[in-house]
């Protein structure tokens, strides 16, 4: 709920916040990875420590990751329109490529950019 007389600002993170980011979350990312890998290694140590996944142990967990995702996005997208946000649609291929992308063309190119400082 919005005080009167107060304004949404409209925010945009700079180039180098972007690459930050991105790179903590890759960084992240990997150490989550070799992290469960471990714990699942050492949690089955009767095996000398051998990992094995299968197909499915891989594409069922995905599919629930990006039903979780879009279940996620989908509570941020109503926890706006209660505080009466009403973002405007992509409605070019351009701009609905970068919000699947999860805004990798947008890194990429931030990133492909010299900086101008």
């Amino acid at each position: 709920m919005r005080a009167e007389g107060q304004r949404a600002e409209d925010w945009h993170p700079s180039r180098e916040v972007i690459l930050v980011w991105s790179i903590l979350g890759v960084v992240l990312s990997l150490a989550g990875i070799i992290s469960f890998a471990a714990t699942y290694a050492f949690a089955r140590g009767e095996d000398g420590g051998t990992v094995e996944i299968s197909l499915l142990a891989l594409v069922i967990p995905t599919l629930v990751v990006f039903v979780l995702l879009g279940v996620h996005e989908w509570i941020h997208g109503l926890t706006m329109a209660c505080f009466g946000a009403r973002p405007a649609c992509a409605h070019s291929s351009e701009a609905a490529t970068r919000t699947l992308a999860g805004g990798a063309a947008s890194i990429l190119a931030v990133v492909s950019r010299p900086y101008v400082g």
